[in-house]
């Protein structure tokens, strides 16, 4: 009897960025200083990812002297809140050109 199975794994597939990160970008750059509620409840991680700068859509006009967290940091104010007794958060972002 055989516990392994020969063969080539499956072809990687990477995700693709989804075009919501790229609209809620371009909203909030449209209305700067302005608090604005993202559309869905997300787990805790997302808001920690945008804040490091993982979330390329927010980093639009880096300069090179700069880190993404130090852009982020200075350009986009993140907050979150729990949703209900889930483990899942609301985000509210504003863009600080």
């Amino acid at each position: 009897m055989s516990v392994v199975e020969f063969g080539e794994p499956p072809v990687s597939q990477r995700r693709q960025r989804s075009q919501r990160w790229v609209d809620v970008a371009a909203q909030l750059q449209a209305k700067p200083g302005e608090w604005a509620k993202i559309e869905g409840d997300f787990s805790p991680g997302v808001a920690t990812h945008i804040k490091k700068g993982n979330y390329k859509h927010f980093l639009v006009g880096i300069p090179e002297t700069m880190t993404s967290e130090e852009w982020m940091r200075a350009h986009w104010e993140i907050r979150t809140h729990k949703v209900g007794e889930a483990r899942r958060d609301e985000i509210w972002m504003r863009y600080l050109p």
